[in-house]
């Protein structure tokens, strides 16, 4: 949220990944937003008029003492909390965390709008998180 991305369409984006030692051992969260969202607009926590900063998804990413990555993708809480007017509002685009190296666990991980809010295609780790916000999480070995 403080440091924004800007991400065409089909671009790779390299992202950093604290390892174990990083404080109290959290996770680098970054958020998700919705397409053409000026970076500005994107790094503003929105209200209940301005969706910009009410970023649909969320990801976590962390790095265990032996060096595999945890990559969690996920529905941010803020989106889907009753007090929300963009709870039951169906964004326009997903999102996918794609493994291809070998030792890779837990695929597929994925956001597909088509399958409603707060829905994920997950393998054997989905989860419901903070607030009952759906998510999953790959496993990603530190060579792949």
């Amino acid at each position: 949220m403080r440091i924004p991305n800007r991400i065409e369409r089909g671009q790779r984006l390299g992202l950093g990944v604290p390892d174990f030692r990083y404080w109290a051992q959290t996770s680098a969260s970054l958020y998700i937003n919705y397409p053409a969202v000026e970076v500005d607009d994107a790094c503003l926590w929105g209200n209940n008029t301005f969706r910009a900063g009410n970023a649909p998804y969320t990801i976590g990413l962390n790095m265990r003492e032996d060096g595999a990555i945890f990559a969690t993708l996920g529905w941010n809480p803020i989106c889907i909390e009753p007090t929300t007017p963009f709870r039951d509002e169906v964004p326009p685009f997903g999102a996918r965390i794609i493994c291809g190296g070998v030792g890779c666990h837990d695929t597929p991980c994925e956001i597909n709008p088509a399958n409603g809010v707060n829905q994920v295609i997950a393998g054997p780790n989905g989860l419901i998180g903070v607030e009952g916000a759906a998510a999953c999480i790959v496993t990603v070995p530190q060579t792949a």
